[in-house]
């Protein structure tokens, strides 16, 4: 039996492997980072609402 002819009759969805921890760092950094550019161009969620 392949994977495949076996996930067609799972009940479940396929689900993601866990991100490693380095990998969690970069998302963590790059949202950081995005945010911090942010505040730097001086955007407010207050004016945009």
């Amino acid at each position: 039996m392949t994977d495949r002819s076996r996930s067609e009759h799972s009940p479940q969805p396929l689900r993601f492997e866990r991100p490693s921890a380095l990998a969690f760092l970069g998302y963590a950094l790059a949202l950081a980072l995005v945010l911090w550019s942010l505040q730097g161009a001086d955007f407010s969620v207050d004016r945009l609402l």
